[in-house]
């Protein structure tokens, strides 16, 4: 079942992509310059008590203080939050609970579902929030319908939900949110995601442009040859007036979610505001961090010199800002992430599909990482920037394990390296993950970023079995060393790891040791660059988040 709504999932993706590629051309031809000669204006025809009433309600702190939660470079990185969360399942009065993420419940009775957090330390703050979290799904709750939860941020000690019900595709009608700091509990104000002199109404009328223009979109089909120069934009100055007007009106009640890459408003594209009711599902708002990264305080503003969490080991950790990490889940993990030297940045995640039992093959490819990233630092010339990405899937048979290996590397010059290349990992990230895609930069337009050598993905397979032997690249290979294996079980001599030459035997390995202990266990290579990955990814990676607010969340 698990496989089918994966496979699913994938077809949903192929859409999303090409969507994402035709709306991306549309939003090429609106220009800065026009959107803010037109924001300007709109500015101007602003009410100025709207305005004086806007900035006597915004936290007036110094240019100065407010600047310490801006980001500073590219490549800087985040924390996810050192958080539990648990799925509860209301199913006709009785509670079902499951860990986030497993993604198993299968029920054609209506039920709402919400989460559950643990791992703060200070209960009654953890307390407050999973009531707030509890009553935001039941708002939604009636005698005919599925409500769910979807995590859509969850770092830098702020979470951030959205609530939907499963039958009703207009957001604006039927969905919730709730963007919460998890230091005190309370709720987080749209504006506070921003610096205080960050210009909101500029930064609202720029996405409130790109969402009309996705809306005229719509409405022509997305098979059309679209050009933005075509579309009747004559009242779009009229509607973003209302817009801003409205959004000073009840700006301590806006639906919004916050990602680490773009805030998403819902419900402020109505029939008032457009004069016309939006496009099913045309009615956000995106406003991308990207294009405002001087501005953005949300990955700052809510860190603490002192740890909230009870444990800090949950949670992954060096995240490059504005893209997502590799979420934990069943069927995903990472491998390494981050920067092995001051020039190599290595990105390999895992994936299986089913509930299978992978430790042994997840600890092999660890291994084939430690050895990759030491060989990487052998031959990656020091005037070189190289971003390496790998992606193995894992396949579990009754004797072995199948692995498929997707490789691909991407170079650039050093001096780019540091300086604007994370800028492009950054918008390759975006676009992967809008299209459902986990890792790689390949199959995008390659033009649009000239300074960086994109190799194709290479790929290809191999097999070890069952106790993390290798045993050859091909599934006839596979077979026939396993059946010679079973055959000589019996026999009073065996030689494993002994005399054998296999080059990447990993026998000497327990699955159910942890990575340090792993390390111990393996060649001086392998620890190395185990360390690179477990322990030095912060150390390596410059100009942190960390860097700048003294904290490590």
């Amino acid at each position: 079942m698990k496989k089918e709504k994966i496979k699913k999932e994938r077809k949903i993706n192929k859409k999303t992509i090409i969507k994402y590629i035709i709306f991306s051309i549309i939003l090429i031809t609106i220009t800065a310059t026009a959107i803010y000669i037109r924001i300007n204006k709109i500015n101007e025809e602003i009410k100025p008590s709207t305005i004086k009433l806007e900035e006597t309600e915004e936290k007036q702190l110094s240019e100065t203080e407010e600047k310490k939660y801006t980001i500073k470079s590219y490549n800087e990185t985040y924390n996810k939050n050192a958080i539990q969360i648990t799925d509860c399942y209301d199913i006709k009065g009785k509670i079902e609970k499951e860990e986030h993420n497993t993604n198993t419940k299968i029920s054609k009775d209506p039920y709402v579902n919400y989460i559950e957090i643990k791992g703060i330390k200070n209960q009654n703050i953890q307390n407050s929030i999973n009531e707030k979290l509890r009553q935001k799904a039941y708002n939604l709750k009636n005698d005919k319908d599925q409500i769910h939860t979807i995590i859509m941020g969850n770092f830098s000690n702020i979470l951030s939900v959205y609530i939907y019900n499963d039958r009703i595709i207009d957001d604006a009608i039927r969905c919730e949110t709730l963007n919460i700091d998890l230091t005190t509990g309370k709720e987080i104000p749209l504006q506070d995601i921003f610096i205080s002199s960050a210009p909101i109404n500029a930064i609202l009328t720029q996405g409130l442009y790109k969402a009309l223009a996705w809306n005229e979109a719509n409405k022509e089909g997305f098979e059309a040859i679209h050009d933005v120069n075509n579309y009747d934009t004559s009242q779009y100055e009229d509607i973003s007036i209302k817009f801003i007007n409205k959004y000073n009106k009840n700006k301590n009640n806006i639906k919004y979610t916050i990602t680490p890459g773009m805030i998403e408003i819902y419900g402020m594209i109505d029939e008032e505001i457009l004069g016309e009711k939006p496009e099913s599902g045309d009615n956000r708002i995106e406003i991308n961090f990207l294009d405002h990264l001087e501005e953005i305080a949300i990955y700052k503003r809510y860190l603490t010199d002192e740890d909230i969490y009870q444990n800090t080991n949950i949670g992954e950790k060096n995240i490059i800002v504005l893209t997502d990490g590799i979420e934990a889940q069943t069927y995903r993990k990472r491998i390494s992430y981050g920067k092995i030297q001051d020039n190599i940045f290595i990105e390999e995640a895992a994936e299986t599909y089913g509930d299978n039992n992978i430790d042994t093959a997840i600890q092999y490819i660890k291994t084939l990482s430690n050895k990759e990233q030491e060989k990487l630092k052998q031959e990656t010339p020091k005037n070189q920037g190289l971003f390496f990405q790998r992606q193995f899937i894992i396949e579990e048979k009754e004797n072995y394990y199948k692995i498929r290996i997707n490789t691909s590397k991407t170079e650039c010059t050093k001096d780019y390296f540091n300086n604007l290349a994370f800028k492009d990992y950054i918008i390759l990230k975006q676009q992967i993950n809008v299209a459902g895609d986990m890792i790689r930069f390949t199959n995008y337009d390659k033009e649009q970023f000239p300074n960086l050598q994109i190799s194709e993905t290479t790929e290809e397979e191999m097999y070890i079995d069952k106790q993390g032997k290798y045993i050859g690249t091909t599934e006839e290979e596979a077979i026939r060393n396993t059946t010679q294996e079973t055959n000589q079980v019996q026999e009073p001599q065996q030689e494993e790891n002994t005399n054998t030459n296999e080059t990447f035997s990993i026998t000497e390995i327990n699955p159910e040791e942890e990575p340090e202990n792993n390390e111990t266990n393996t060649s001086n290579t392998t620890n190395t660059t185990n360390n690179t990955t477990h322990t030095n990814e912060s150390n390596n990676t410059t100009n942190t988040t960390n860097e700048t607010t003294n904290t490590s969340h």
